[in-house]
């Protein structure tokens, strides 16, 4: 069944402004999103990371407020570069035992794994 949709010219005209402006956005931030290396590392939301390191939500929201975590903000979420998170590990910025990431990189590896069995 074929719909069809009436709209105003001014209506439609700035949806077409908007089209393209959002458009001109892309356009000029496209060798922004082609320098960042996403692919590189692997991506973790406070959940994951809290419970990696043995802390709580609330305490790795301190470490983000006191600007002692790097993170990034993806559709309200907050997201975590596990290296960064070894990193500050190592410069003891995170109290916690190193060998928990490694059980956590592990145990990823086995899910990861485990999936692709199941394929």
């Amino acid at each position: 069944m074929t719909e069809v949709i009436v709209m105003e010219s001014a209506a439609y005209q700035k949806m077409i402004g908007q089209i393209a402006k959002i458009a001109e956005f892309i356009t000029k931030n496209e060798h922004k999103l082609q320098d960042c290396d996403f692919d590189d590392d692997v991506w973790l939301d406070s959940q994951e990371v809290a419970d990696m390191l043995h802390i709580s939500t609330r305490t790795l929201q301190r470490l983000r407020s006191d600007g002692l975590v790097e993170y990034s903000v993806f559709c309200r979420k907050c997201l975590y570069k596990l290296s960064e998170i070894e990193k500050k590990v190592r410069e003891k910025v995170i109290t916690c035992e190193p060998h928990l990431i490694d059980v956590y990189k592990k145990n990823r590896l086995l899910d990861v794994t485990k999936d692709e069995d199941n394929e």
